[in-house]
C-alpha cells in the first residue's frame, strides 16, 4: 500500500482579500432516497461565502452523478441568477456533483499579486516573477473553477465518491467520508491531479465548520500527489487548493489559475 505522506504546516489561515474560495453546498449532504435537496454555489472566505451569480455560457461541465449515470444540470440552471438549484435524489448510495467554469479575467497590481501567490503557496510562479525582476509587475489572470460535493443518501455506500471527472484540477476522495459511520475521528485521504497527473508538492486546505467554528489546516501533497487528514464525521468539510501556470496565449493574460474544492458533511 503506497504510503500517505503530508506536511502539515499550521491550523489557521487569514485568506487575502484577493483570494476567494469556491464551493458547492447542497442543505443537506445526508439525505433519504427520494428526498430533495437545495444546492448553492458560494464564493467567499473562511468557510462562509455569498451565492455566485451566473450563466449558462460560464459552466463546461455541471453534472450530479451516481455510479455510472450522469444527470446534466445546466439545463435547469436560469441566467444570471444566484438562487439555490434543488436537485432530487432518487436513488440510495453516494452521489457526486461536480461544476466546471469557463475562464474568467483578472488583474491585481504586483503587491497583490504577490501576496496572493505566497498565501496560496504558488512557490513556482513567485519564483519566477522574483528571477524575471517582475516582482511589482501587475498580474493578469484567466482563472476557473473546478468544483465538487458528496452527497449521501441512505445507509448504504458505493464507489462514485472516487469517480473521475476529467477536469484540469481535481480533487479525488480516495476514502468515502460517509463510509466512517461515528467514528470520533478516522484518516481521509486524497489525490489531486493536473491535467490527468498526480500533482506533487501542491498546497492543499481543509476547513472544517462545526458549532459556529471554522478550523483550517494546511498539507503539501506527496510524490503522487496525496495528502491524509484527520476527519471527524461532524458539521461540514471543505478541500480546496490552486494551482497556476504561465498563459499560452500571452496576450490575454500573463497566467492561468485553476481552483478546485471538495465539499462533504454530516448534518443528519
Amino acid at each position: 500500500m503506497t504510503r500517505i505522506f503530508f506536511t502539515l504546516l499550521c491550523f489557521t489561515i487569514a485568506v487575502p482579500l484577493s483570494a476567494h474560495e469556491f464551493w458547492l453546498k447542497p442543505s443537506k449532504f445526508i439525505l433519504k432516497k427520494g428526498e430533495r435537496a437545495t444546492l448553492l454555489l458560494l464564493v467567499g472566505e473562511n468557510f462562509a461565502g455569498e451565492p455566485w451569480k451566473f450563466n449558462q455560457s460560464r459552466v463546461i461541465t455541471f453534472v450530479q452523478c451516481h455510479k455510472n449515470e450522469a444527470q446534466q444540470i445546466t439545463p435547469i440552471v436560469k441566467d444570471s441568477v444566484a438562487a439555490p438549484i434543488d436537485l432530487m435524489f432518487s436513488a440510495d448510495g453516494t452521489h457526486l456533483v461536480a461544476l466546471h467554469t469557463t475562464p474568467k479575467f483578472i488583474e491585481l497590481d504586483g503587491k497583490k499579486f504577490t501576496e496572493y501567490l505566497k498565501e496560496d503557496g504558488l512557490d513556482d510562479i513567485l519564483a519566477l516573477r522574483e528571477q524575471r525582476g517582475e516582482s511589482e509587475k501587475s498580474g493578469r489572470e484567466l482563472y476557473r473553477r473546478c468544483a465538487k460535493t458528496l452527497v449521501q443518501t441512505g445507509t448504504t455506500t458505493d464507489s462514485t465518491f472516487k469517480r473521475i471527472m476529467n477536469f484540469p484540477l481535481e480533487i479525488v476522495p480516495e476514502t468515502n467520508p460517509y463510509s466512517m459511520g461515528s467514528a470520533s475521528s478516522a484518516n481521509m485521504s486524497v489525490q489531486i491531479f493536473f491535467k490527468g497527473k498526480p500533482l506533487a508538492n501542491a498546497l492543499v486546505r481543509t476547513w472544517h465548520k462545526a458549532g459556529g467554528k471554522v478550523e483550517t489546516a494546511s498539507l503539501r501533497t506527496d510524490g503522487n500527489g496525496r495528502a491524509s487528514f484527520a476527519c471527524t464525521a461532524t458539521g461540514e468539510w471543505m478541500v480546496s487548493l490552486v494551482k497556476m501556470v504561465e498563459a499560452e496565449d500571452k496576450t490575454q493574460a500573463d497566467y492561468e489559475s485553476f481552483w478546485a474544492s471538495l465539499t462533504f458533511g454530516f448534518d443528519s
